[in-house]
C-alpha cells in the first residue's frame, strides 16, 4: 500500500468514528409521563362526576335507574333485558421527544383505560352483574351472545 491509500484510510476510518460517536453521544430520546386530573368519558359524551356504580344492587335497582344514572355510558343498545355501558377513564399523559443532529420531534397523548359494564335485567330489575372488563374480554362476548335475539 501506498502512503496516500493509507493516508485516505484513516481519514475514512477517522470519520466514520466520528460520525458513530457523534449519533450515540448527541441523538436522545425522552418520555415523560405526567399526571393529569381525572377525566371520564362515557359512550354517550363525558361524565359530570366520574364512574359511581355503588347504587347498583341485585334484584332492587331498576332498569329506569340504571338508564338515568348511567345514561352517559349508554351504548345505545336496545334491549329490554340487558344494559350495555362502556367508558374510558384518564388519569395519565406522557410527552416524547427524540433528537438527532440538528433535528428533533416530539408529541403526547393521553392514556385511556376503556372498560365496559354488563347488566342483566329480569322483570325490569337488575338481575346479573358481570364485572367491568375490558374490550374483547369472553365476559363481554358471552353476554352479547346470549342477548343477541333481543336487540
Amino acid at each position: 500500500m501506498t502512503a496516500n491509500r493509507i493516508c485516505q484510510l484513516r481519514v475514512r476510518s477517522t470519520a466514520l468514528a466520528l460520525s458513530v460517536l457523534s449519533c450515540i453521544f448527541f441523538a436522545s430520546c425522552l418520555f415523560i409521563p405526567v399526571r393529569t386530573p381525572k377525566t371520564t368519558a362515557g359512550a354517550a359524551g363525558p361524565a359530570e362526576r366520574g364512574v359511581d356504580l355503588t347504587f347498583l344492587e341485585r334484584g332492587k335497582t331498576t332498569r329506569d335507574e340504571v338508564l338515568s344514572k348511567l345514561a352517559f355510558m349508554n351504548t345505545g343498545c336496545d334491549s329490554r333485558t340487558l344494559f350495555w355501558g362502556r367508558w374510558s377513564e384518564s388519569q395519565w399523559s406522557y410527552l416524547w421527544f427524540a433528537a438527532a443532529g440538528y433535528q428533533g420531534t416530539g408529541g403526547g397523548g393521553d392514556v385511556w383505560k376503556r372498560s365496559n359494564l354488563i347488566l342483566e335485567f329480569v322483570f325490569f330489575r337488575a338481575r346479573t352483574s358481570y364485572p367491568t372488563s375490558r374490550p374483547g374480554s369472553w365476559w363481554l362476548h358471552r353476554s352479547l351472545d346470549r342477548h343477541r335475539s333481543t336487540y
